[in-house]
């Protein structure tokens, strides 16, 4: 077995801030949430004020932690696999929400899509 790259404590916290974004972009959408790209209305309060997809981003924070606990060659591959598929999904419904006029000047007012001052 590999050892991590980080600590314990410190993966584990990784992961609970990961949750925690996920869980604070899940109540910030509230009736919003759907599988499916829609229009559902659009959210500006709460963690949509810091990026546009704060859920993909707790994905993405929990992923890292998780590779930091397990750095294994297989465990990139997929959770890169994955997170492409979260970032072609935020492209999707981007693509959907921006033909109402509203949604396109909040995504001019939130700038990052994913991570603050990289994507």
């Amino acid at each position: 077995m590999r050892a991590a790259a980080a600590p314990e404590l410190l993966t584990a916290s990784m992961s609970a801030v990961g949750l925690a974004i996920v869980v604070g972009g899940k109540l910030s959408l509230g009736r919003s949430f759907g599988l499916l790209p829609a229009h559902r209305g659009i959210v500006v309060s709460g963690m949509y004020r810091l990026v546009r997809h704060p859920i993909y981003l707790g994905y993405l924070v929990t992923h890292l932690a998780f590779l930091c606990a397990h750095p294994l060659a297989w465990n990139l591959t997929v959770l890169a696999a994955a997170d492409l598929a979260l970032v072609v999904r935020a492209s999707l419904e981007e693509r959907t929400l921006v033909r109402d006029p509203d949604y396109a000047r909040y995504r001019a007012g939130v700038r990052w899509r994913l991570v603050p001052g990289l994507l």
